[in-house]
């Protein structure tokens, strides 16, 4: 049966999690802290998966139909609705202008415009790489979550250390 919004609103929470089902794979689920969550249940080769939708107060009852039926219809076209979102995610990062090359180019502007000396702006090819990796490492050394990265350039093996 199908849900309705006074229905909803009267969803008391429980000690433990519950779904109240929708249609077409529609559910909400209702979590002993109060909040409400839209998720779609569906099959894709074979597994079941799960696809978060938001939040009830925010997304409606209305607009979680629109997108079940949007997930359906990329499932008719044989393609993953979680997967499509998490690469349109990606997408959306990758154009933001918020990657390394744009904030090292930042960085070397100013240290243009402070006056640094060419060489400083300009170094040799074979120390690019080595002072490159070194950069890197810094920057790792401040994130823990990003991987270390192993240093194969014939600077480094020669025992050469930049600063």
């Amino acid at each position: 049966m199908a849900l309705a919004d006074l229905a909803i609103r009267n969803l008391k929470p429980t000690a433990k999690p519950f779904k109240a089902s929708d249609s077409g794979g529609l559910h909400l689920l209702v979590n002993p802290n109060g909040s409400r969550l839209w998720r779609l249940k569906y099959r894709y080769e074979g597994k079941e998966k799960l696809l978060a939708l938001g939040a009830y107060p925010i997304v409606t009852l209305a607009k979680a139909r629109e997108k079940r039926d949007e997930a359906k219809a990329q499932l008719a076209d044989g393609i993953d609705p979680a997967k499509s979102r998490r690469e349109s995610r990606i997408a959306a990062v990758a154009t933001s202008g918020n990657t390394f090359r744009l904030v090292a180019e930042e960085y070397l502007d100013k240290l243009r415009r402070e006056g640094r000396a060419p060489a400083t702006l300009d170094p040799p090819p074979i120390w690019r790489t080595a002072c490159a990796t070194a950069c890197i490492r810094r920057v790792c050394s401040f994130s823990p979550n990003m991987r270390r990265i192993r240093c194969s350039t014939p600077a480094r093996r020669s025992g050469h250390r930049p600063r």
